[in-house]
């Protein structure tokens, strides 16, 4: 005799039971965001910079990606998976970069040796990577201080509005634009692009508070211009000390790459050669870095502040009214850049800080 069996019937209890089961299981699955996903695809291309390829500053882009990305995920504070892959992508961003400047060579150099009053040798080291991350903390400086003089012209022309704020800060937080600041500089640096620039973040600046419209518009457009005119000359008087100092203390001392703003330095008969071609070579790049900052400011083109200057002269509606142009700005500074023609519109300013090494490199007879 068969046994008799009741075809299974699931209750309304039990389906409800299995669904909620079923969305616990969903939910406490990490979802990944766009970003996280991107990151993730980016990661294994990181690795390009081992293989060193035709243009090995392009093997760099995926890395600045990678950066980016991170960036973006921890602003935005996620969840704890998302955050372990945005360190991880960190990690190996920060890894490639290390890797990928880390090169250094030994080049001969040929001084005049004043006991035997002959030409001879020595061993000299251009400096690399320690250059180019000292070059970049010089442009954050640069434009920090640069953005800051804008707010305090702002402030004495009577408009608290970027005091209150916070902009009238040397704090680098305060200022740094992700893209203009870190990714656009480094990028020029680890290329070795013909000129070196970025920006800040701009200051907000409120014309309606000022006691005098157009004094008040050119006192702030000209401060930061010239505060980057100011750096040029401080680091061109620390280059010409630092000279002084040593050949004062190693009259043989002997020294190359002063001659251009874009030779390596090489230096010899000194204590910790290598040393002191680094600290001569960043002191030259801070005079080329602001020179070019402040030529880049006084073009004519918005936001920039050449075109704060014309706007200065204009009557208050106008003004006003050409203010409204300022965000097509950018896209025309970013087709100067895609295009190289920036590269000349720069030229003053590397002439002007050739010019100005020399002379000091004479004075410090460093040359």
């Amino acid at each position: 005799m068969k046994d008799h069996q009741e075809p299974f019937e699931t209750s309304g209890l039990e389906t409800d039971a299995s669904e909620a089961a079923t969305q616990d299981l969903v939910e406490k699955t990490p979802q990944l965001s766009r970003e996280s996903v991107l990151l993730l695809c980016l990661l294994p291309f990181a690795f390009l910079t081992l293989f060193r390829s035709i243009q090995p500053w392009l093997d760099l882009l995926p890395t600045m990606g990678i950066t980016y990305l991170a960036w973006k995920i921890l602003r935005r504070d996620s969840g704890g998976v998302e955050k372990k892959i945005a360190f991880l992508g960190l990690g190996i961003a920060l890894a490639m970069t290390v890797l990928f400047i880390t090169t250094m060579g030994a080049h001969q150099l040929r001084f005049f040796d004043p006991h035997t009053g002959q030409l001879t040798t020595a061993i000299g080291k251009p400096v690399y990577w320690p250059v180019q991350i000292l070059q970049f903390v010089i442009i954050i400086i640069s434009i920090v201080f640069h953005e800051s003089a804008h707010g305090i012209a702002a402030y004495f022309s009577g408009d608290p509005t970027a005091k209150k704020l916070g902009r009238v800060s040397l704090n680098p937080l305060r200022h740094i634009d992700l893209f203009g600041s870190i990714i656009l500089p480094a990028a020029m640096i680890l290329s070795k692009a013909g000129v070196l620039f970025g920006w800040a973040k701009p200051v907000p600046i409120n014309p309606n508070y000022f006691r005098n419209y157009r004094r008040g518009l050119l006192s702030v457009t000209l401060a930061g211009v010239a505060t980057n005119l100011f750096l040029a000359f401080f680091f061109a008087a620390l280059l010409m000390t630092v000279g002084v100092l040593l050949h004062s203390q190693y009259p043989e001392m002997a020294t190359r790459g002063l001659g251009f703003i874009w030779d390596e330095v090489l230096v010899a008969n000194v204590p910790q050669p290598f040393l002191w071609a680094t600290v001569i070579q960043t002191l030259k790049m801070g005079i080329l870095i602001n020179l070019v900052l402040l030529n880049l400011n006084i073009l004519p083109i918005p936001p920039l502040d050449g075109f704060g200057v014309i706007e200065s002269f204009l009557p208050a509606s106008v003004a006003r009214w050409v203010a409204g142009i300022h965000n097509w700005g950018l896209l025309v500074v970013g087709l100067l850049i895609f295009t190289k023609l920036l590269n000349y519109l720069l030229i003053p300013a590397i002439l002007l800080a050739n010019h100005l090494v020399g002379i000091v490199g004479f004075i410090a007879k460093l040359n």
